[in-house]
């Protein structure tokens, strides 16, 4: 499936084409195609839908934890004499 997918994206190679370099039925090259692209189909979908709830959950980690952040931050110890690092 992988070789009809190539030659028919990739080389730009017809469905009649493939199917003669690769000895096969042109329904053969055809129903290759169709599961690849549907394949294709569901991973766009699930990495978009796992894109959306990893955003969705970070969002809502840091909402609930904002105020930790804010202390993290503001409780950080500025080092202005190099000198301070070793004591």
């Amino acid at each position: 499936m992988r070789k009809v997918f190539v030659l028919s994206r990739y080389h730009g190679l017809k469905i009649k084409e493939i199917a003669r370099q690769l000895e096969l039925s042109q329904k053969t090259v055809e129903k290759y195609l169709s599961r690849v692209l549907k394949g294709l189909k569901e991973c766009l979908i699930y990495k978009e839908l796992l894109s959306f709830y990893l955003f969705f959950l970070s969002s809502w980690i840091f909402s609930q934890n904002k105020s930790i952040f804010e202390e993290g931050i503001s409780g950080f110890i500025r080092v202005t004499n190099i000198e301070q690092l070793y004591i």
